[in-house]
């Protein structure tokens, strides 16, 4: 995962306390918003994400630049994030960030996982319970926190516990069977994961049943 870009924007007027904003990654754009959302500071108040790439903040209330430098905020993305001022509008000069392709992984909604060795590969879940890969079939996932602290829509990252289930009138949790293998049964021993799981803890491959693993592959939502 490479470089991911934001910009930032000023709510009170559009030529001023305008800057492009440099991650390390876009997890670590995601961790630092919620570093930043849940400080319990003004700048929780002044910064606002309207999407992945675009943010708003107030500079008369807290400027968004200086996250990294109050250890009440984000310090700890001191060396992860770094935030250029640019040309106040009338300087004709603007950097354009590239667009990335990213699904927000916002808490409560319904995702495909896909691999990202071979994107032909998604999880599916069959009438007999199991989770295997396919490339003829997917099924939709609900990802949630499992805190009740943080409300529907909230960005996961990580170090997060969730559930995994599939839609329906009562979502059915996915839990962990005595092989190992993912399963919608009842007979799943474990149905809290970790959102960082998805990097890295699940193994499987076109025919074959979805594995928890410390040396699995890396999935992405979408």
């Amino acid at each position: 995962m490479g470089l991911f870009y934001a910009y930032a924007k000023n709510i009170n007027d559009d030529w001023s306390y305008r800057y492009l904003i440099v991650f390390a990654s876009r997890s670590v754009a995601d961790e630092w918003w919620r570093a930043v959302n849940g400080s319990g500071t003004a700048y929780a108040t002044s910064v606002n994400r309207v999407t992945p790439q675009f943010y708003t903040h107030n500079p008369g209330t807290a400027i968004i630049a200086n996250t990294v430098n109050d250890p009440k905020v984000a310090s700890a993305f001191l060396n992860k994030v770094f935030f250029t001022l640019l040309n106040d509008r009338d300087g004709r000069i603007l950097s354009i960030i590239p667009e990335q392709e990213y699904t927000d992984p916002a808490s409560g909604n319904l995702f495909y996982i896909r691999s990202k060795v071979d994107p032909r590969d998604f999880w599916y879940t069959s009438d007999n319970y199991s989770i295997s890969v396919s490339r003829e079939r997917r099924t939709r996932f609900r990802i949630t926190l499992r805190s009740d602290v943080n409300p529907k829509g909230t960005i996961m990252i990580a170090s997060d516990d969730i559930y995994i289930s599939i839609p329906g009138l009562n979502d059915t949790a996915v839990g962990i069977a005595s092989d190992g293998s993912l399963t919608t049964a009842a007979s799943g021993t474990a149905t809290i994961f970790k959102f960082g799981d998805f990097n890295g803890s699940f193994k499987g491959q076109a025919g074959s049943l979805v594995i928890k693993t410390a040396n699995g592959e890396a999935w992405e939502l979408v």
